[in-house]
């Protein structure tokens, strides 16, 4: 029973324009040692190597179809300029200042593009990517498959969307890549969907029931945001098979010790199954001997017995 941490503020990804030979990162970044140059994606936040085995990001479209990794659909927060990124070009986009709200250390970084991010995580993390869809961007999703198969990234991803018809398109385009269905009300008959290959759930709606259900089809369920230890512990009881989370650095341990327990578990279940092994060939021919003999005169069986 894996229990994979997924880190859930949207993945910021930035490319630093300053000038500096070298920036060691802090500890909890996603490479031990990143050079910031022109060039380079800087990841903000905690990382894959403090626990995490995904990385969650979004993603959006520009007016002239390219595919970029940003949380909001408004410019605003991060950029200040006022206007949604489907009404804005490419070139545009990426003029804009998506750092200095952060930290003055990122004035100059940018809004990368799904194929930066995907080209600097190749070997070094898997992603569950959210797609945001827009009817003003109808082709997101196979820009997006089409830039996952490019990269060859189909089998170190998740696609997820609270768009079932997103999951849909997604499914046509590419059967094997595997789909999550964000759900913030877990209300309703959604097990069955073919399109979802698991259900990512506001955590408050997670019940026991809900667990079973979706465990019985096959599939897993993940829960989020879970940035507290106690509610950690609870939803590992209810049987919730990932925690999507800010604060990997509280989760991670918990984790860990939860496979522990899987592992221990498994070992107890294979030395019970060693225990009751069926009989080989031999012995299986003896007991059924024995038994018909014991159906056509049991006094006899008993008496040699």
């Amino acid at each position: 029973m894996k229990k994979a941490i997924l880190f859930a503020a949207a993945l910021f990804v930035a490319v630093a324009s300053f000038a500096q030979n070298e920036y060691n990162y802090q500890k909890r970044s996603l490479f031990e040692q990143l050079p910031i140059r022109g060039n380079d994606i800087v990841f903000l936040g905690n990382s894959i190597t403090d626990g995490c085995e995904w990385a969650e990001l979004d993603v959006q479209m520009t007016k002239d179809g390219v595919v970029m990794v940003t949380h909001d659909t408004s410019l605003r927060r991060c950029t200040g300029c006022n206007a949604n990124i489907y009404d804005l070009p490419y070139a545009q986009v990426q003029q804009l200042d998506a750092g200095r709200w952060f930290h003055r250390q990122f004035t100059g970084s940018y809004i990368p593009t799904l194929e930066e991010v995907l080209a600097l995580c190749k070997g070094k993390a898997e992603l569950n990517i959210e797609i945001k869809p827009n009817a003003a961007t109808p082709e997101l999703e196979a820009e997006t498959v089409r830039i996952i198969r490019e990269k060859g990234f189909e089998k170190d991803c998740v696609i997820t969307s609270q768009s079932y018809e997103t999951l849909c398109k997604v499914k046509e385009l590419d059967p094997d890549i595997t789909t999550g269905y964000i759900l913030a009300l877990g209300v309703g008959t959604y097990y069955d969907l073919p399109a979802a290959d698991f259900f990512s759930v506001e955590s408050t709606f997670i019940t026991a029931g809900m667990v079973q259900q979706i465990h019985l089809r096959g599939k897993t369920i993940s829960a989020w945001t879970i940035n507290r230890q106690q509610d950690a512990e609870k939803l590992l009881q209810l049987g919730v098979d990932d925690l999507i989370t800010d604060k990997p650095e509280i989760i991670a341990p918990l984790l860990a010790r939860d496979k522990a327990l899987d592992n221990r578990l498994l070992w107890l279940r294979d030395q019970i199954q060693e225990l009751f092994a069926a009989p080989d060939a031999e012995e299986t021919m003896e007991v059924e001997e024995t038994i018909e003999d014991a159906i056509e005169d049991p006094e006899e069986v008993l008496d040699e017995a």
